[in-house]
């Protein structure tokens, strides 16, 4: 498996759902020590709560569904991390569409944490 850290000792993580309210929170505490960020979030409730850190010049914001294979791949692309805190929550976001909860929460999941597995990326 691949080492926690990039060559130059950067931890660089992606964030799944980091636009979100506790994602936000956890991008800005990795900002915080050092790490190199990258977000990958559809933005359904538009991303304002990363609008404090946008200017950051270790963020890296892309604007995509996890379940897109393609999407996933290009954010995993140079990290040696992932956060994955992409999914639906609550007992009436998920009723609103039990597929789409499926999709996103179960086999979105599981493919991301095959995606890192693959691209050698062991802390998930």
């Amino acid at each position: 498996m691949g080492c926690a850290m990039s060559c130059d000792g950067v931890l660089k993580v992606l964030v799944t759902g980091g636009a979100g309210y506790l994602g936000s929170r956890v991008v800005g505490h990795l900002l915080e020590t050092g790490a190199e960020v990258t977000v990958l979030d559809r933005m359904l409730f538009g991303g304002a709560a990363l609008l404090p850190l946008l200017d950051h010049p270790r963020l890296h914001i892309l604007a995509g569904d996890v379940r897109d294979e393609g999407m996933v791949k290009k954010a995993l692309n140079g990290n040696n991390a992932v956060v994955h805190m992409a999914a639906i929550v609550g007992d009436d976001a998920c009723k609103v569409s039990a597929g789409a909860t499926k999709e996103i929460n179960t086999d979105a999941t599981a493919r991301l944490a095959d995606a890192a597995r693959k691209n050698q990326i062991d802390r998930f």
